[in-house]
């Protein structure tokens, strides 16, 4: 009788040992929890790079990578991808490229998980913005009147323009040399870039008259000519 209540006794061990066995094992492992943050837009008038920083908060000691996917628009990366320890910031070289982009809003998916960890990625939604300046609106023109003060004769020139990377527009075959614009878009107002000619400092400044560009050019001060630069 000892010996079966005894084993009785074993046994009903044995089975709670197992069910508090079954019972750790079966607890789940707990995804570790993060988050990061960065902007929701970077922001270029011309060509160059632009650093662009994201950070992640984490309770736990931890090592992230974050990459951008699907990135369109003549938008670049230094780094494909960062390494960012937990509670830290790393920057991404963001380059930019406009020779062949247009204005507007170019859309990239930005993820950041845990390194060594099966996890799910946390992502947003990063908008990429080419806005150049007022003068990217005349780079298509390709007339221009001058008038020289020492004749007072209206001359009709073939000319190019273009929108550099400074944010400039560069007029050629206006005069014997490239008339360089930088823009005041908010009171329309252009100056040239001073430069040295036949051993003049040559200086111009203008205003913007609608879709057109009216422009004084000046030599050691003197009024030289007018010029007008049309679509």
């Amino acid at each position: 009788m000892k010996n079966s209540i005894l084993y009785t006794l074993f046994c009903l061990s044995l089975l709670a040992f197992s069910s508090c066995k079954e019972e750790e094992d079966e607890d789940p492992i707990l995804p570790t929890e993060f988050s990061f943050t960065s902007n929701d837009s970077l922001i270029f008038e011309t060509s160059g790079t632009l650093p662009y920083a994201v950070s992640v908060q984490c309770e736990s000691a931890k090592e992230f990578g974050a990459s951008f996917q699907n990135v369109t628009g003549g938008f670049y990366f230094g780094n494909q991808s960062l390494t960012i320890p937990s509670n830290e910031s790393r920057n991404f070289n963001v380059q930019f490229n406009q020779t062949f982009a247009t204005p507007g809003v170019y859309t990239a998916d930005l993820s950041v998980s845990i390194f060594n960890e099966n996890n799910t990625p946390k992502t947003k939604t990063v908008y990429f913005v080419y806005r150049p300046n007022c003068a990217y609106n005349f780079r298509n023109h390709n007339i221009g009147q001058i008038t020289f003060v020492s004749n007072g004769i209206l001359l009709n020139k073939n000319i190019t323009c273009a929108y550099n990377t400074s944010g400039q527009l560069v007029v050629s075959g206006l005069t014997t040399f490239d008339v360089v614009l930088n823009f005041d878009c908010d009171n329309n107002t252009v100056t040239m870039e001073s430069l040295v000619n036949n051993g003049f400092l040559t200086t111009g400044s203008g205003q913007i008259e609608g879709n057109e560009i009216v422009l004084q050019m000046y030599s050691d001060g003197v009024l030289h000519s007018n010029s007008r630069i049309i679509p």
